[in-house]
């Protein structure tokens, strides 16, 4: 299948799966009091930050693995990238049992809850490593039908336990354990009917290949924490649940553009990499004026958002979200930001120096925090917006200051023309 199809695809079906989760949105902020959507909040922040502790950022290198191991050796490293995840999520699990006490005081959440968020991050895994399978040999409907019916097993869970049942946050979190839960298992078994993994054969130097991806990536993954998730922690510290339930409305409301920007991002990643391996200096100019130009048209979208998204937060969430619409643009702005990180961060990929990415958002991540503390002092909840907005800016730019290093592109000279074939 065509790249172009992929990429229609993967488009089709974040579109389907957003409009799902915006069909939901509406009913939970009905059906959920602020406090207890503030908390299914915080226990989404928890599941983000998980795979830093129970997979070790390790899943990814199965993907990696893939373009260079045989089909034997293959199987062979996923069976023992499981054994690794399986083992963090016990490591964690204990810890967490340990020192319950202490958690609850750090975190306003049960510790049940906490061990929910476990098992939800390993099943994430799971899940990821099939669809990821199901990407690198370009399977793409294969992908988009699992990826839909986990979003769709999720929708009529909450529906049966948020409204039907009346179970309030709790509901809400039983409706993405069961469905996680239910969703690895199906993917367990296809890996295994697709002989993708075996616990048989184990080479000890797959191990230390699978630790070394993982450590290089958990600053990169803690750095997107800062930037994504650390927010929801200092509004319920400084704020409340309620401030958190106001924050993550708006937040998934400007959340659509960063589905469009995924769906874009995956289809153009391989034409990309195509184009730079042909090396070719007008088709690399011709690449940068059409990069500069998508820059300027999300601008003009956050513009809009500025201005309708007000009106946008109310119609959808109801007229207790009505302070979401303070922050919404703020928030657009960041995500438009992340687009254009998404437009720069694929040279360092190309490079193989992806060490220089985890630099860049641990960085940023830092930034990020350290404004969010002093904004919302200064500005409240629009303070923790623009923070956020500050910090993807700075995640973009410097990715793209370090991209260029690594890269060259002629971002300062893609008006001049070049005979060059």
């Amino acid at each position: 299948m065509s790249n172009k199809k992929n990429g229609l695809i993967y488009l089709l079906s974040n579109i389907a799966n957003a409009g799902l989760s915006f069909i939901l949105l509406p009913i939970l902020t009905r059906a959920l009091t602020k406090d207890d959507y503030g908390k299914v909040a915080l226990f989404m922040m928890v599941i983000s930050l998980m795979p830093v502790f129970v997979e070790l950022c390790t899943a990814g290198s199965i993907t990696r693995k893939y373009y260079d191991d045989s089909k034997e050796g293959f199987s062979s490293f996923v069976g023992t990238v499981f054994k690794t995840i399986f083992t963090g999520a016990c490591v964690t699990t204990i810890i967490v049992i340990v020192f319950k006490d202490f958690i609850e005081l750090v975190i306003p959440l049960s510790y049940e809850w906490i061990l929910f968020a476990i098992v939800v991050s390993l099943c994430n895994s799971v899940i990821s490593v099939r669809l990821g399978q199901w990407q690198v040999r370009q399977q793409a409907i294969k992908y988009g039908v699992f990826n839909f019916i986990k979003v769709f097993l999720t929708f009529s869970l909450s529906l049966i336990f948020v409204v039907y049942l009346e179970k309030g946050a709790e509901g809400q979190v039983l409706s993405l354990f069961t469905g996680s839960l239910v969703m690895a298992m199906a993917a367990s078994y296809l890996l295994y009917k697709n002989k993708i993994f075996s616990f048989e054969k184990n080479k000890p130097n797959h191990l230390r290949e699978i630790l070394n991806y993982g450590f290089g990536l958990i600053p990169h993954v803690l750095g997107g924490f800062l930037l994504l998730s650390a927010d929801r922690y200092i509004l319920d510290k400084n704020l409340g649940l309620s401030a958190v339930a106001i924050y993550m409305v708006a937040y998934q409301l400007s959340s659509v553009l960063g589905i469009v920007f995924d769906a874009a991002n995956k289809a153009f990643v391989p034409w990309l990499f195509a184009l730079l391996k042909r090396n070719n200096y007008n088709e690399k100019a011709k690449l940068v004026k059409y990069t500069y130009i998508s820059m300027l048209l999300l601008l003009v979208i956050t513009i809009m958002a500025f201005l309708i998204g007000p009106y946008m937060v109310v119609l959808i969430a109801s007229e207790k979200y009505k302070q979401a619409g303070e922050i919404i643009g703020y928030l657009c702005l960041g995500q438009a930001f992340n687009g254009m990180y998404l437009m720069v961060t694929n040279y360092i990929f190309f490079s193989k120096k992806t060490k220089f990415l985890s630099l860049a958002t641990i960085f940023s991540g830092l930034i990020n925090v350290a404004l969010m503390l002093v904004l919302i002092e200064y500005n409240g909840l629009v303070g923790v917006a623009q923070a956020y907005a500050i910090g993807q800016f700075l995640r973009f730019f410097s990715t793209w200051l370090l991209s260029a290093r690594v890269y060259s592109m002629p971002w300062l000279t893609f008006f001049k023309q070049s005979d060059s074939k």
